[in-house]
């Protein structure tokens, strides 16, 4: 079942940008109209799809072939164009659903500034932002503006191949974690075993973690890797001090780090060197 729906994932912003760039160069319809329905779909596909599941880097290839179409659809804008209402209903989905896509890069009210945990590679938001569009399992669950976090390797995927079998095939495996501010650790825990992918431990979610005090805002990090936890109850951090390592423990169908914040117990946003993070952002 996990594997079915890493596919899924992988195949539906593939799927989606393949069909926009057909129609455009081969529908009937007004070229304007095409042009927008179109653009709107790949826009969506390109900003709120599951790229990493791929290759990251495919995303900047459907750019560059819709631009390609787009040239080609403009030799061929004087045929006989018919319709308009497929192109003009396909807009009214699409647009709006890019909007909020692109809408989700922004954050409501004050974020706790911190830290990027991680530094042994580049990195990938798996799912974040300020919308249920690049974020719904996290908004489902009561944890809007938390984050997930993957590593990438040099094709631009997250892991060894589609849904690996062993925790060691994702690239997030196994890296240090560092604390992400100052501050003190109100909740540690450490001896769960890590979980294979695609099997989660539905009864314990967070999984061994990490929860701490920092200027206010409690910062929890979760499905860290059986007894790699470094710290304790009370103990005092400073930023970038090692926190434990990635694992893939509690309720997580593959290895990643799951970070989020409240404040006063609400949901709070979170700005990473000065940035708000959303779906797809990339940390180098």
């Amino acid at each position: 079942m996990a594997e079915m729906l890493f596919i899924l994932f992988a195949l539906y912003p593939l799927c989606l940008c393949a069909l926009a760039l057909v129609w455009l160069v081969y529908g009937r319809s007004r070229w304007t109209l095409r042009v927008l329905a179109s653009g709107s779909i790949v826009a969506f596909a390109v900003l709120a799809g599951s790229w990493v599941y791929t290759s990251y880097y495919l995303r900047y290839v459907a750019l560059v072939l819709f631009i390609g179409a787009l040239v080609w659809s403009y030799r061929r804008k004087h045929a006989a164009a018919v319709g308009f209402v497929i192109p003009l209903a396909i807009l009214a989905v699409f647009g709006p659903l890019a909007a909020l896509a692109f809408a989700s890069r922004h954050h409501p009210g004050e974020a706790a500034r911190l830290a990027f945990p991680l530094a042994s590679g580049t990195y990938l938001v798996l799912q974040g932002g300020n919308s249920v569009l690049t974020n719904p399992f996290h908004a489902m669950s009561g944890s809007p503006l938390a984050l997930d976090l993957v590593k990438l390797n040099r094709l631009g995927n997250r892991a060894t191949g589609p849904s690996p079998a062993a925790p060691y095939g994702y690239g997030i495996f196994g890296d240090t974690l560092r604390s992400p501010c100052a501050g003190r650790v109100i909740a540690a825990r450490g001896d769960l075993p890590d979980s294979l992918p695609g099997r989660p431990d539905e009864r314990r979610k967070n999984g061994n973690h990490v929860v701490l005090e920092c200027a206010g805002y409690e910062i929890l990090v979760a499905h860290l890797m059986f007894d790699s936890v470094a710290v304790k109850p009370d103990d005092t951090v400073v930023a970038g001090q090692v926190l434990g390592q990635v694992g893939n423990s509690g309720y997580s169908l593959e290895p990643h780090l799951h970070i989020e914040a409240r404040r006063h117990g609400v949901p709070a946003a979170m700005e990473f060197n000065g940035a708000f993070l959303t779906l797809n952002s990339v940390v180098r």
